[in-house]
């Protein structure tokens, strides 16, 4: 957020939307998505819904990252108004923390394992199919899509299976596999 205000030039962005005064610093972060069950028992938000506020700028966010000013108020921002303050300290906790570094890897993996989970049940639902489907290999001797995969996959990291989920996926939908 940009002023012209010459009080307010040079002052953290942060410290001139009141939320404290710096340095700041990174100190947790959490998820904070819907539904949401309040105490009269009422539910709000959709599956998946972002249910923080950026206490900064006021979107909704779903990955809340609390930040401590130097005066000892604690606040909760997305990453994107984190990125943009400039602040070199900030952004240093904020990447270096060991609790967001545990949080980001934990939704990596969970994504990893969502799209390993599906890659495996679609080829097992299309096992016979796949097995049908004949390519060269390398050394010109044939193989089956089915082994060719059940081969290849379990060699890769989270980016190749999932490249090779996107490849399946066009087989069944572009009807190779089809009924």
């Amino acid at each position: 957020m940009k002023t012209d205000n010459q009080d307010q030039v040079g002052m953290h962005v942060f410290t001139r939307s009141k939320l404290g005064s710096a340095p700041f610093r990174c100190v947790g972060v959490f998820q904070q998505v819907g539904p949401i069950v309040l105490s009269d028992g009422t539910q709000v938000g959709s599956p998946g819904q972002a249910m923080g506020v950026c206490a900064h700028c006021g979107t909704g966010i779903a990955d809340c990252y609390q930040i401590k000013s130097a005066d000892g108020k604690v606040f909760v921002v997305g990453s994107s108004c984190v990125e943009k303050t400039g602040d070199a300290g900030l952004i240093k906790s904020y990447k270096n923390s060991p609790e967001v570094r545990a949080f980001n890897k934990a939704k990596r993996d969970l994504l990893a394992n969502k799209k390993q989970t599906e890659l495996a049940e679609i080829l097992q639902a299309n096992k016979e199919k796949l097995a049908s489907i004949q390519i060269k290999k390398w050394n010109g001797e044939m193989e089956s899509q089915f082994e060719y995969l059940t081969r290849v996959i379990p060699m890769c990291g989270a980016a190749g299976r999932a490249r090779y989920l996107k490849h399946v996926k066009t087989l069944v939908s572009n009807h190779l596999i089809g009924e």
